[in-house]
């Protein structure tokens, strides 16, 4: 997920990646954000002052530069063997660390096979800005997309149906990850028989469903989760 400090993953978190949206605002349109966290609200604020979507996805692209070396996070998920990861970064970087195929529709999965480990960008990828999934109304038009992405959207229903999937770095409060929440899981995987468990640093009160199910916590620190997990399955 996407709410992880950069020293933890090695990207900028959320967060920062708002805040330079941000800095392309002029002080009126700063002062009427609700949330100066989110990057679908910042990105909005911009799209309404009349700049271009290119203004926005060249602040991703700025933001996303000097990116190379995986934090310690992204490190011990190596030592994982999960075949299937969900980001929803708009970096290259797990993917990469993992050596992991990039999904982004059906197109790129072929084959979608486990002998392959994939990371699914379910908001695009910088490098590709068509792909990108920001605003409220882009998370719409994917909904208009699906025929394109059927045999994807298939293939994840078939894979989640039945597991645990756990929420790494995901903070339950953000608007973007209710974003994520209303159009992607309740939206393109609605009734995939699966259970959804957010790992937080505190213990908070979530008001978030999947399936008829509520999303629970985990409070616990994300590297020592990891590590756990790494361990167990050496062992």
């Amino acid at each position: 997920g996407p709410d992880l400090y950069r020293s933890m993953t090695g990207v900028p978190s959320r967060v920062e990646l708002a805040e330079k949206i941000v800095a392309r605002l002029d002080a009126v349109k700063c002062q009427q954000l609700k949330r100066i966290d989110s990057v679908a609200e910042t990105a909005l604020a911009l799209s309404e002052s009349g700049k271009s979507r290119y203004e926005f996805t060249d602040c991703l692209r700025q933001a996303l530069l000097d990116i190379n070396r995986p934090g310690p996070v992204y490190q011990e998920l190596t030592k994982l063997s999960a075949p299937l990861w969900l980001t929803g970064t708009y970096d290259s970087l797990l993917a990469e660390t993992l050596n992991s195929r990039q999904v982004f529709n059906a197109d790129d999965a072929h084959p979608l096979s486990n002998r392959h480990r994939l990371t699914v960008q379910l908001l695009g990828e910088v490098s590709r800005p068509n792909s990108l999934v920001v605003l409220e109304n882009d998370y719409l038009t994917l909904g208009r997309a699906e025929t394109e992405r059927k045999e994807l959207l298939t293939y994840l229903r078939n894979e989640l149906g039945g597991k645990l999937v756990l929420f790494i770095g995901c903070d339950p409060s953000s608007p973007d990850f209710t974003l994520i929440v209303n159009y992607i899981l309740e939206g393109h995987l609605a009734h995939t028989q699966a259970c959804g468990l957010i790992v937080t640093a505190e213990n908070l009160p979530i008001h978030l469903w999947w399936n008829r199910r509520r999303l629970h916590s985990l409070s616990m620190d994300v590297l020592a989760l990891v590590r756990d997990l790494a361990r167990e399955v050496n062992n």
